[in-house]
């Protein structure tokens, strides 16, 4: 698989207009948009992809990248941190910690290094055992769909096992769904999303006509999309390249790189 990375930003991406201007109607949700870019969510999944692939550290490599792009709609405690000196995490339970966690499912050699992965790219900010906890579902259930598992192995031992009061469909959740930045509320909408989703693109239009946090949820829920449907629309992939910066793009080629070494060591 190709652009493994890049498959959040595409979510990012196609929810962008939608965030602050939602649209509940599927069938009216263009995720090529005028006005389409990406946003922190993209920022901040490839600064902790690079303190992966290169064992800088995780805070630093946040603090840095998202200083030098410094309009892309941070969180108002995220943006405090960003102008503090020392990285120290603020407790948060906030859906950035899931948004930015998918490099740990790509990078990881088991379940349990993708875990541990998984936290380590929530840490800096994100400490709350809720903002951990979001990261390490989002990042097993990309992980578990890279290695073969299917839709009801998502439900059982992902959403039902993290969020066990979230046995919902779509359907159910959607007439209720606000707009909320919290793990508990964005993580398992995302998964449900996913669950009842017929492929990449409909996994998006989905997440998007949720009317909540509409970039993050199909942020979070894109790459397990990619890892299930194993496809995504060429015009999304190249609106992805036109609008990311170089040093996003080579590092979404180190990562798939380093997955298909992976993917060789293990076989």
């Amino acid at each position: 698989m190709k652009n493994l990375l890049l498959s959040v930003a595409i979510g990012d991406i196609g929810g962008s207009t939608y965030e602050f201007d939602p649209q509940t109607d599927y069938d009216l949700i263009d995720l090529e948009a005028d006005g389409s870019d990406y946003t922190d969510d993209s920022v901040c999944t490839f600064a902790c992809a690079e303190s992966l692939l290169t064992g800088r550290d995780m805070g630093e490599s946040l603090w840095s990248h998202c200083r030098q792009d410094p309009n892309r709609g941070y969180g108002g405690r995220f943006r405090a941190w960003l102008y503090t000196t020392d990285y120290r995490p603020y407790n948060s339970f906030g859906n950035g910690s899931a948004m930015r966690c998918a490099a740990a499912a790509f990078l990881a050699g088991s379940e349990d290094d993708c875990l541990a992965k998984a936290e380590l790219t929530a840490l800096p900010t994100h400490n709350h055992p809720e903002g951990i906890k979001g990261a390490q579902a989002t990042a097993l259930a990309i992980y578990k769909l890279l290695h073969g598992a299917t839709i009801e192995d998502i439900r059982r031992d992902v959403l039902l096992k993290y969020y066990p009061a979230q046995n919902f469909s779509y359907d159910q959740i959607k007439p209720g769904f606000r707009f909320d930045e919290t793990c508990q509320h964005t993580v398992p909408a995302a998964l449900i999303t996913f669950i009842d989703s017929t492929s990449f693109t409909d996994c998006l239009k989905k997440a998007v006509a949720l009317g909540g946090d509409a970039d993050t949820l199909a942020a979070i829920a894109a790459p397990m999309a990619y890892a299930y449907f194993r496809e995504m629309p060429d015009s999304l992939v190249r609106q992805a390249k036109r609008l990311l910066p170089e040093w996003m793009l080579k590092i979404n080629d180190e990562v798939d790189s380093q997955f298909a070494k992976i993917g060789s060591a293990t076989t």
